[in-house]
């Protein structure tokens, strides 16, 4: 197999609406969370509650610690999780908890509050930030003894742990747009697609590739992947060849849908399949 013999950019006019993900129910044996997503769309000096409803589905007590995080996904995907306020992205320092320790009785429903509010900072009217609420279910293990205060200290341990993400889009951000900088048959012998964000907003992207046989014009498409892509995040897709692909010479063109209202983004290059 040899690499690209060429390849160039191209727009495609829109032709199919893109699926969104909707926030449902994290559920685990003991709680229920919902909703999985807090979306705030707040200009700098306002601000908005919201709440996380937590549900005790289990026949005793617990008890739920909320905490928050920083995270980014890598150019694979994977979640990467940091303190909070540690990324520049980060709305820790804007956001309060109203409680962050609270039990929760059998087939009971508590609420945990999250405050955000915005200073009146028009350089917060620029860029999205972002935040995880944890909630942690927490059950005490064992009381022990100081030996220099004798005070008595419980000690406890995680039994689960839920992550809610927190994004703030300013209204004021219009820009959507997405960049295919490479597209390459790799070593292990994958198609490989990599792409970036350039505009102001997550994405929420699908992406498909479409390969013309160059000799006999046979078509064949791969099934859409699905992936979310923060503002200047990257992403690296790999495309399995389909099965039964003839020999020759193929034009691989790849497609990312990221709104229905805008054209897709596409490229195309050449690759010899042997």
């Amino acid at each position: 197999m040899k690499y690209i013999l060429q390849k160039f950019k191209l727009k495609l006019s829109c032709l199919t609406v893109m699926g969104l993900l909707v926030a449902g129910t994290l559920s685990a044996q003991n709680i229920s969370v919902y909703p999985t997503t807090l979306d705030f769309s707040l200009s700098a000096g306002n601000s908005q509650v919201q709440r996380v409803a937590v549900t005790n589905v289990s026949n005793k007590e617990i008890f739920i610690e909320a905490e928050l995080g920083d995270w980014l996904r890598d150019n694979k995907g994977n979640h990467q999780y940091f303190k909070s306020d540690t990324l520049p992205q980060s709305l820790g320092k804007y956001i309060t908890l109203e409680r962050n320790f609270t039990s929760i009785g059998p087939g009971e429903t508590e609420d945990i509050q999250l405050t955000l509010a915005l200073p009146n900072d028009a350089e917060l009217n620029e860029e999205m930030k972002w935040s995880m609420l944890f909630i942690t279910g927490v059950e005490p293990k064992s009381e022990q003894a100081e030996e220099n205060t004798g005070q008595v200290r419980t000690q406890i341990r995680e039994v689960f742990r839920f992550g809610i993400h927190v994004y703030q889009t300013p209204p004021t951000l219009t820009e959507k747009s997405t960049e295919i900088y490479d597209l390459f048959l790799n070593e292990e012998d994958h198609i490989q697609l990599e792409m970036k964000n350039t505009g102001q907003y997550m994405l929420q992207c699908t992406a498909h590739l479409e390969l013309v046989h160059l000799q006999s014009g046979k078509e064949v498409k791969t099934e859409k992947k699905e992936f979310p892509v923060f503002p200047n995040g990257e992403r690296k897709l790999l495309f399995e060849k389909p099965d039964g692909l003839e020999s020759g010479e193929y034009a691989v063109m790849a497609v990312i849908d990221y709104d229905p209202n805008l054209p897709m983004e596409a490229v195309e290059t050449v690759v010899s399949i042997q």
